[in-house]
């Protein structure tokens, strides 16, 4: 009778329409600006912690897919000196950064890729299906033919053949630096230790060593590592490696070293390498770190450069299974001149195909240096690289 009544009445209708209608306008403004606000915040695609000129690449071929499949994509460089925690980070739609602790840990608040874009990637690479490998860089040691050839000496299988191989250099006239490296780069110095301590423990001793750093600030340095840190003091004193490498600069390596022609062996990234002059280049003849015996290598060092999804909102997983056809890797090879990881393209040269197929032969894949291994904090990287050095220039 009461409901009967209202209806009737004009004015009520009119007032309960008015209310009415607002309320729809009002949660359909809302929702639009929701849908705005999630988009601006989610349709990101994250560089975490990545050298900015590989960034500036890596962003040059993500626009390029975003065309190809009709994604559109916003791009934000984070740090890895940035506090950053895995909340913020899922609000990315896909995070860009290398392998290592930090990479473990976001791995477990990824989505699961889907099996497809697993194809044409390496199974020794793709044991974490939360992470999507697309680019592969490592740490390698490069033989001047010039000496090799005059001294007549084979290229090393195992270990203790390369240390023959230096001694017989540092008997020559020919050579001032047996073995060199540009120590004085956080990642260099750690890459060389990182490989000494994978030849010499093995891929399982190496992971042991990266649990115990692990547990430090990076201003102890482990009983594991010391073994490894003793064998290449011992080096120094025996004039096998330069006795001050670990305060070579990169910038002394490409602008000294290289042209006074009196380096036997570099030590180096294969990104490093990439910055040579081919002038001087061309006289090298690049391989993976010996293993102890000879025997084939569970595990190669360098990194990893993955992708994570953490939601699929906006398309980026389908983004992600354009950046792995061959196409795209090959021209990514091109553009950085690092290894792809598709099994099926083309590679920028040699040194790249190299990689790969290290890579890809290694039951372990590709292992992160030991800073990377044991740390997801930048400055515990750092803290741990100039702890290295002061235990190597002590007596």
């Amino acid at each position: 009778m009461r409901a009967s009544k209202i209806c009737k009445n004009p004015a009520i209708l009119i007032a309960t329409a008015a209310v009415i209608i607002l309320s729809v306008f009002t949660a359909g403004v809302l929702r639009a600006c929701t849908r705005k606000t999630a988009s601006s915040s989610t349709a990101t695609i994250a560089f975490y912690g990545l050298d900015q000129n590989l960034e500036n690449m890596l962003t040059v071929h993500f626009q390029k897919l975003c065309e190809q499949t009709g994604r559109n994509f916003k791009f934000q460089h984070i740090d890895d000196t940035a506090n950053i925690s895995v909340w913020q980070l899922k609000n990315y739609e896909l995070v860009i950064m290398k392998n290592g602790k930090s990479a473990e840990l976001l791995s477990e608040h990824a989505l699961e890729l889907p099996e497809n874009l697993f194809a044409a990637v390496p199974n020794s690479l793709s044991a974490d299906r939360t992470r999507l490998p697309f680019l592969l860089d490592h740490y390698e040691t490069s033989f001047y033919k010039t000496v090799q050839n005059s001294l007549n000496l084979q290229l090393p299988e195992n270990y203790a053949q390369l240390k023959d191989y230096l001694k017989a250099e540092r008997s020559s006239s020919l050579v001032e630096n047996p073995l060199i490296c540009a120590g004085r780069d956080d990642d260099e110095l750690l890459g060389f230790i990182s490989n000494t301590a994978l030849t010499l423990s093995g891929s399982d001793s190496y992971l042991k060593i990266a649990e115990d750093l692990s547990e430090t600030d990076g201003k102890q340095i482990p009983d594991s590592l010391k073994t490894v840190l003793d064998e290449i003091k011992n080096m120094q004193n025996e004039g096998l490696i330069m006795k001050n490498w670990y305060d070579v600069t990169t910038k002394d390596i490409l602008e000294y070293y290289f042209k006074e022609r009196k380096t036997g062996i570099y030590h180096m990234s294969l990104s490093l390498h990439r910055k040579v002059e081919h002038l001087y280049i061309k006289y090298y003849k690049t391989t993976d770190f010996p293993a102890q015996k000879g025997t084939a290598k569970k595990a190669i060092t360098g990194s990893q450069i993955c992708a994570f999804a953490m939601n699929d909102r906006f398309g980026g997983i389908e983004l992600l299974s354009a950046l792995i056809s061959s196409d795209s890797q090959e021209e990514l090879s091109d553009r950085t001149h690092l290894a792809p990881v598709n099994k099926k393209c083309g590679a920028f040269d040699a040194e790249a195909d190299d990689v790969r197929y290290w890579a890809a032969s290694s039951d372990k894949g590709v292992l992160p240096h030991l800073g990377y291994a044991a740390f997801d904090s930048a400055k515990k990287r750092s803290l741990l690289a100039k702890t290295i050095r002061f235990y190597l220039s002590s007596k």
